[in-house]
């Protein structure tokens, strides 16, 4: 992950750990997003320890429900910051992949 992205993370991660309730709603957040803010630096941690691992597969599942679910709309601003890329490119990128791997499979 670049640099760039760490730190904003971590600047990230300091922000919702010190929120309160009047930055809350100063920014516009809905009350009902308080308890996920509050609790980002621990979903950011889990994600960006197993990302290398998990990154295709969740892409993959995000895109399979459809951009109008909720799972989907939730994670499309954060993916990139988790993962360093949106996840319509993590998935094309698989399915690249996956073309590619068929290829070699059918010439050996």
């Amino acid at each position: 992950m670049p640099r760039t992205n760490l730190i904003y993370i971590t600047h990230l991660q300091q922000l919702a750990t010190n929120a309160i309730e009047k930055q809350f709603i100063k920014a516009g957040i809905p009350k009902k997003y308080w308890r996920i803010v509050k609790n980002l630096p621990v979903l950011i941690t889990a994600c960006i320890q197993s990302a290398r691992e998990s990154k295709i597969d969740f892409a993959k599942l995000l895109i399979s429900e459809g951009p109008d679910a909720h799972n989907y709309q939730f994670w499309k601003e954060i993916f990139p910051l988790l993962y360093g890329d949106p996840v319509e490119q993590v998935a094309e990128r698989e399915n690249v992949y996956e073309t590619l791997a068929k290829l070699e499979l059918s010439d050996a």
